[in-house]
């Protein structure tokens, strides 16, 4: 089994991010380590969990520049996804004191101090 499992956090506006949310927490009920991520749907997401993701900024924008059916659906005209997910990797990196961050919410997380 997965030592770590990522899913979208359960409050959003998009129905399907929802239900996936809701199928994430059932099918998890015995992980140890589960964190929910923030999309540009997310409603009232406050991070606990933060994880620099400097080195791999450049990939994660080319990567998500791929998605094309989802580059432009951000509803809001002149902003692109790859615009609105940029933001936020900066907002929740200067919340952590970095310049790109990712903020996570956990549903569980086991911290193992045996390193």
């Amino acid at each position: 089994s997965p030592n770590l499992i990522f899913g979208h956090y359960p409050e959003d506006t998009h129905q399907d991010h929802r239900n996936v949310a809701q199928a994430t927490i059932t099918a998890t009920r015995y992980a140890r380590n589960v964190l929910f991520y923030e999309v540009p749907t997310s409603i009232n997401f406050s991070p606990s969990v933060f994880v620099d993701v400097r080195k791999t900024i450049k990939q994660k924008f080319l990567i998500l520049g791929m998605h094309r059916s989802q580059v432009q659906a951000t509803k809001v005209a002149g902003l692109s996804i790859l615009e609105s997910s940029r933001s936020c990797t900066i907002f929740r990196g200067f919340q952590n004191r970095v310049k790109y961050a990712e903020g996570f919410t956990p549903l569980r997380l086991a911290l193992d101090f045996n390193i």
